[in-house]
């Protein structure tokens, strides 16, 4: 990790940028040019800042949109005597929401949404670097009491507004993480004309928080994210399109289910480069034993098994079972049995998505030796290679499919003979051939057939008479990836010249 980047303002850079016109006597352009370079020079972060010298302060479309917001925030709280916390409905009627200053709020939170929203990448950060995170969140404390359809215009530009390190910190300083779970825990079922709701919006802006800022996803956790977001799973659970004759999740429900798996999968992943350790270990457990992994169980029977979201829900439960505890709870609850009905229907709906992320999910529960066998005598090897033969020209599928079965065979000879009565060196040699640029799939091919020989002697001339032994020594010579275990995989074969 290189040195932090040194934050400066955009009256810093306009500074110098005048100085070097007249005091250097520089055209804009070279005047511009050279401010950009010392600056980059001194390591200072540029990012939100104006340089193409086009426009600056309030002529900036985001600058602007963030002044008009902090204004109208400031009439309201002159009208209040310094007071910004929401109101209930009827105090908000009596102050008269189509007339000032309700109406600025909204007027300009929709400006600032719709330049965030707008084509041009670098407003977004122009406007986190005047405020405008902090005028959103004030501006739905004030918003909130009076409708969820303008509170919820402020979640929607904070989602938009959190894009990059600054944002998120600035986030976190300005009590954004007690807010968010406050709109989190809101119980509101019924999806707004919009198709999001309070609670919804609180989900998606805790996934865009979190992501990539280990300070926030340790203050989101110690503020209770566990349990907030377990309810909020289970709010979604029986939320069908009450307007179809189908079970099919309707798009604004599957939109929320998606939020909360966002959400928990921003609080488990260490994606943090910066710190020396990560507690998204900690927090996966801490999740799952709060009941995440219940929630989920209870919401996958009921989603069709064609939809987007069975996907997110099947990777969202394998970023939960990062232990042997958990992994044999989910086989207790039946997991297993619905993982593998998951490949059947990935098979006959030709679902690449769902047979990806429902294989990947049992390969993180075949982690658990308990569950091993008990995958094994559900006939989950033949599902396996079945699911593999239908997707051949889905390298991302087959490299799953391999991992799974090098999972179930790990420190496993019985499972090591079943795999290859089951058709998996056959269908190693078929796709290490099909797919040579494959590196992720051949890395994990060749993981399997490590696993199938190195305590099972009987394998290896099984595997070496279907020709492995040069698709093996191909893979390594081709990827840098696939080196030390295609050497451990040759070694394993029984062969001196492995490395």
């Amino acid at each position: 990790m290189g040195p932090k980047k040194v934050q400066i303002s955009q009256e810093a850079f306009n500074a110098v940028v005048k100085e070097n016109v007249e005091e250097f006597d520089m055209e804009l352009a070279e005047a511009l040019e050279d401010a950009i370079k010392t600056f980059q020079m001194q390591g200072a972060d540029l990012s939100g800042i104006i340089t193409d010298g086009s426009e600056s302060g309030d002529n900036h479309p985001s600058v602007h949109a963030v002044k008009e917001l902090n204004d109208a925030l400031t009439l309201l709280c002159s009208k209040r005597g310094g007071d910004l916390k929401p109101y209930s409905n009827s105090q908000a009627d009596d102050e008269g929401l189509c007339g000032p200053p309700y109406e600025k709020i909204i007027a300009a939170q929709r400006l600032l949404l719709a330049t965030c929203l707008g084509s041009e990448p670098g407003d977004t950060l122009v406007a986190v670097k005047n405020g405008g995170i902090e005028a959103s969140i004030s501006a739905y404390q004030a918003l909130k009491g009076v409708g969820d359809q303008w509170a919820i215009i402020s979640l929607e530009t904070l989602c938009s507004l959190l894009t990059d390190d600054n944002g998120r910190e600035r986030f976190g300083s300005a009590n954004g993480p007690q807010i968010v779970l406050e709109a989190l825990a809101t119980d509101d079922n019924i999806i707004s004309g919009s198709g999001q709701s309070i609670s919804h919006l609180g989900a998606a802006v805790l996934a865009a928080a979190a992501t990539k800022n280990e300070r926030l996803k340790e203050m989101f956790m110690d503020l209770g994210a566990d349990c907030l977001l377990v309810e909020y799973l289970k709010r979604h659970r029986f939320q069908r399109d009450l307007n179809s004759k189908t079970t099919s999740y309707s798009a604004p429900y599957a939109a929320a289910l998606q939020a909360g798996c966002d959400a928990i999968y921003s609080l488990v992943t260490a994606d943090d480069m910066r710190p020396a350790a990560s507690k998204a270990y900690g927090n996966a457990m801490k999740i799952a034993k709060a009941g995440a992994v219940d929630a989920i169980l209870a919401v996958l029977p009921n989603i069709p098994k064609s939809t987007p979201i069975l996907s997110t829900l099947c990777l969202t439960l394998k970023s939960l079972a990062v232990n042997d505890e958990i992994c044999k709870a989910v086989a207790e609850q039946g997991g297993l049995d619905t993982v593998l009905q998951f490949l059947d229907q990935a098979i006959q709906t030709g679902n690449k998505v769902v047979a990806k992320s429902a294989c990947a999910l049992l390969s993180q529960l075949a982690g658990s030796d308990a569950n091993k066998d008990a995958i094994v005598s559900s006939g989950g090897l033949n599902q396996i290679i079945a699911l593999m033969s239908a997707f051949q020209e889905e390298p991302a599928v087959l490299q799953e499919g391999f991992a799974a079965i090098a999972t179930l065979t790990l420190r496993s000879p019985q499972n090591a003979s079943k795999a290859v009565q089951a058709g998996a060196v056959d269908i190693a040699a078929e796709m290490m051939e099909k797919h040579p640029g494959s590196a992720a799939m051949l890395r994990q091919a060749c993981q399997m057939l490590r696993n199938l020989s190195v305590r099972n002697l009987e394998n290896r001339p099984i595997i070496l008479e279907k020709g492995l032994e040069p698709l093996i020594r191909k893979a390594k010579a081709s990827h840098e990836s696939c080196k030390d275990v295609a050497s451990a995989a040759l070694r394993d074969l029984g062969f001196d010249n492995y490395l």
